[in-house]
């Protein structure tokens, strides 16, 4: 009977920790998420390659965080050209400019600077 309680708290511990894991992910985005994402798109841009992975790994990290940025409607309503870049073989740094202009006014600096 022991070791079936003890079992038992350790599945509900997991579960509970497993909840609070995931909600870092799925909650509201700070200004610091948002323009740590946008520089990190700002970074990959960096090496100069638009058709690059990284680039778009990069962006739709950005369009998710923007999406949970409950501080501007302008940078949630960005979320889905950034997404829809993110899911697309290329891009070139004007699509990814005006996709990402309400994050920039956030962020004090336009994207790559």
């Amino acid at each position: 009977m022991k070791g079936r309680s003890a079992s038992k708290r350790m599945i509900v511990a997991v579960g509970l920790l497993s909840v609070v894991a995931g909600c870092g992910a799925g909650g509201p985005s700070t200004k610091d998420d948002l323009c740590s994402d946008f520089d990190a798109v700002s970074n990959q841009l960096y090496r100069g390659v638009f058709n690059d992975n990284g680039v778009f790994k990069a962006a739709g990290d950005l369009a998710g965080t923007a999406r949970r940025y409950q501080a501007s409607s302008a940078v949630q309503a960005s979320a889905d050209g950034i997404e829809k870049i993110s899911k697309s073989k290329s891009t070139t740094l004007n699509q990814l400019r005006n996709s990402t202009i309400a994050i920039a006014d956030v962020c004090g600096h336009p994207l790559g600077l």
